[in-house]
């Protein structure tokens, strides 16, 4: 993901809405509370040093951008678990991983945003 870009797959979007159906709003406000948790979850890990306590975060946080079709917030958060699983598994520490989770939180509000203008437009 470059810094700065969010992306919302129209694909995936409408057919989430289709699915959810009613439930749409309920999904769209999972993500706000839960990612908005999810990115502190991470970022407080970072500062830590706790590289486990930012893999089930990440993990959530890809998976609710993704039924939404946030794909590049989804990348970024799949990329977070990878590497915090990458820096485990070789007893690396959490400083390699500072610069995606600095892009985390801009990357969360602008998909958030973009996600909540197609909500309204339709």
């Amino acid at each position: 993901m470059k810094p700065g870009v969010a992306a919302i797959e129209c694909g995936y979007f409408v057919k989430a809405r289709h699915m959810a159906g009613g439930h749409f709003d309920g999904e769209v406000r999972q993500l706000a509370a839960g990612g908005a948790n999810a990115v502190a979850a991470i970022e407080t890990a970072l500062k830590r040093g706790k590289l486990a306590a930012m893999v089930r975060p990440a993990n959530q946080l890809k998976q609710d951008a993704q039924r939404l079709g946030a794909q590049s917030l989804a990348e970024l958060a799949e990329d977070i678990e990878l590497g915090a699983l990458d820096c485990i598994e070789w007893g690396q520490g959490p400083g390699a991983m500072a610069g995606q989770i600095k892009l985390l939180r801009p990357a969360f509000v602008e998909s958030l945003s973009l996600i909540e203008r197609r909500v309204s437009q339709a």
